[in-house]
């Protein structure tokens, strides 16, 4: 869906999704989402995420000097992988209703259902900032 609609509109390979769309995939489908360059979402069946907050920020010289991406996870399942070479200049979270889970270089799943929300690293480290702002570090194994 996009910003201000509520029509459903079918991506493919390729389009460039705006800030403030919404994604949703169905029962038997899969989306990849590439937020910036160096950062991959999976999107599994049956996930909603909206693309909260996207951004690019280049010095006067035309450097990239920061690559920001929210995610609003709503329902479902997302698996993230970002470009651990990129960690000086990315800002890439993951909000669930839990918290938000925050990396710059690693990657790490992120899980909303109707009971329960859960984060797990798969590599390096993931934080977590709770809503009652306790932090908790998240290391995979």
């Amino acid at each position: 869906m996009l910003p201000g609609s509520s029509a459903l509109v079918v991506l493919k390979v390729g389009d460039h999704i705006p800030q403030g769309a919404t994604i949703i995939t169905g029962s038997d489908s899969v989306a990849y989402i590439q937020a910036f360059s160096g950062a991959v979402s999976t999107l599994q069946a049956n996930t909603t995420v909206a693309l909260e907050k996207l951004s690019v920020t280049t010095s006067d010289s035309g450097v990239l000097t920061k690559q920001t991406a929210m995610l609003n996870l709503k329902s479902g399942n997302l698996v993230s992988t970002i470009d651990p070479g990129k960690r000086a200049i990315n800002n890439y979270s993951v909000r669930t209703p839990k918290g938000v889970a925050a990396a710059r270089g690693t990657s790490f799943s992120a899980s909303v259902g109707s009971a329960l929300s859960s984060i797990s690293a798969t590599a390096d480290n993931v934080t977590l900032q709770r809503q009652r702002a306790q932090s908790i570090l998240s290391r995979p194994g």
